[in-house]
Parts: structure tokens; C-alpha cells; sequence
């Protein structure tokens, strides 16, 4: 059963740091047909850099 929200539509993201400058990115769909699905891509620099300007942005 997929619930709908008109506030949320089930998307979302964080950033995951590791240190050294790179961070992951998590992209999420909490409504999903299937099922909720969450990704972790792989560290990098341009996450980093993504995740300092949302900071930033705050």
C-alpha cells in the first residue's frame, strides 16, 4: 500500500561525509510502488561540494 502525502511526495536525499573531502549521496523514494528505495552512490568530491553548499544554504 503506498500512502500519498500532498506535502511529501516520498523523495529525498542526504549526504553521507567519510572524510578526506568526499561524501556519498542518498537518494530516497519512501513511496515507491515496490517499496521504499534508498541508493548509496559512491563517494566523491562533488557530493562533498554538494553537501557543503546545502550546509551553506541552512
Amino acid at each position: 500500500m503506498v500512502v500519498q502525502n500532498p506535502r511529501f511526495n516520498g523523495k529525498g536525499f542526504c549526504f553521507m561525509g567519510i572524510g578526506g573531502k568526499k561524501a556519498g549521496h542518498l537518494p530516497a523514494d519512501l513511496y515507491n510502488e515496490a517499496g521504499p528505495i534508498t541508493k548509496l552512490e559512491p563517494p566523491s568530491e562533488e557530493s562533498f561540494e554538494k553537501k557543503t553548499d546545502l550546509i551553506a544554504d541552512c
